[in-house]
């Protein structure tokens, strides 16, 4: 029989409940908080149905889960998943040949940044730069 890989030190202390909780919930578009055992009055779900490209949401799951395994408060969250949400509007409406994360490259991207200013420009979302912020949160380094 196959050696098995030795669990992570987060996947030791996590409990049953918490890793059935996370499965259950992490295929869904909708996140329920509740569910995953974060309970916030100001925010009940993490949604990424809105984000049309697999690929992407793929991604944007895996940085919400990491951010709020790490901490971060939920409204950052839904803010950094609506901040993807959006450039994955911008690349169906401009860049549609944007496949993955290999088709980005500096032209799309500095697309998208002229974009934002735009669209943002004097606005609070403008000056707090969050678009921008968000979406390069999710982006390897």
């Amino acid at each position: 029989m196959p050696e098995q890989p030795s669990a992570t030190a987060s996947e030791r202390r996590r409990t049953p409940r918490q890793t059935s909780r996370w499965d259950a919930e992490y295929g869904k578009d909708v996140w329920r908080l509740r569910e995953l055992g974060v309970k916030d009055r100001r925010l009940a779900r993490i949604i990424f149905e809105d984000i049309g490209q697999s690929w992407l949401k793929v991604l944007a799951k895996r940085w919400a889960r990491w951010r709020l395994a790490t901490g971060l408060g939920v409204i950052s969250v839904s803010s950094g998943t609506r901040a993807i949400m959006h450039f994955g509007q911008f690349l169906e409406d401009v860049a549609p040949s944007v496949q993955g994360m290999a088709d980005l490259n500096r032209e799309v991207l500095e697309r998208y940044l002229a974009h934002l200013h735009a669209r943002f420009a004097g606005t609070v979302k403008h000056r707090r730069g969050c678009q921008i912020v968000c979406v390069r949160g999710g982006a390897p380094d």
